[in-house]
């Protein structure tokens, strides 16, 4: 499983060690403070190619916003959005995209609720 997230990288790292959650995760990819990979699909990108995934039929995004949408889209990468975390109706903008209705922090079953390539506004 790898994180791709917004935050910068070495932020994203702190936290997920701090609660014990890094050893759950291959990689930990974030934005960079430099500037040089700021836009969700740049961290997409670089998720993908530091970890050789070149089959996309074999990723799934998890996200809770549309930057996460819109960038799985962009790599034709299937998506799950979902409601819990920072999750809300209409946080994934005018895009398609099942969303789950977890409950507080645990998701629910994922089973069946994705799109194919679901960054595609409608």
């Amino acid at each position: 499983m790898i994180l791709a997230t917004s935050k910068p990288q070495i932020y994203a790292k702190q936290i997920l060690k701090h609660f014990e959650l890094a050893e759950y995760f291959d990689d930990i990819q974030g934005s960079s403070m430099d500037g040089s990979k700021i836009h969700k699909e740049d961290v997409i990108q670089s998720a993908l190619s530091d970890n050789q995934i070149t089959d996309m039929q074999e990723v799934l995004m998890i996200g809770d916003r549309k930057h996460d949408v819109l960038g799985s889209g962009k790599f034709g990468i299937s998506c799950v959005g979902v409601l819990y975390g920072y999750g809300k109706e209409g946080r994934t903008g005018n895009v398609r995209c099942k969303m789950d209705r977890g409950y507080g922090r645990r998701p629910r079953s994922f089973s069946g609720a994705y799109l194919k390539g679901a960054g595609n506004a409608e």
